[in-house]
């Protein structure tokens, strides 16, 4: 069941990418998707860090 969750927030993310400025997720795909988690933050205009 967590791990349905966690497939509803990323499916979320993407549709609220296109309209809108809300993103969530678990800590556990903090954890383990780092990567994904900060390519969904750039796709919004998030800027990089330098």
């Amino acid at each position: 069941e967590a791990e349905n969750w966690w497939r509803d927030m990323q499916r979320e993310r993407s549709v609220v990418i296109e309209v809108g400025r809300v993103l969530r997720c678990s800590t556990i795909e903090i954890r383990l998707e780092p990567e994904q988690i900060a390519s969904d933050l750039l796709s919004v205009g998030v800027p990089r860090q330098f």
